[in-house]
């Protein structure tokens, strides 16, 4: 079992039982310029 301590407030974590979390994650990218300015952009969805 584990144990942390967070700003002062204990918490542990207790696994009970099989458990399974499916998702996607999708993350874009990109560098550019824009006359003079130079654009950067990086963004993801959870």
């Amino acid at each position: 079992m584990m144990r942390e301590q967070l700003f002062g407030f204990g918490f542990k974590s207790v696994n009970i039982g099989n458990s399974r979390i499916q998702g996607v994650e999708v993350s874009v990218a990109g560098e550019g310029q824009i006359g003079k300015t130079k654009i950067q952009l990086l963004g993801g969805y959870t």
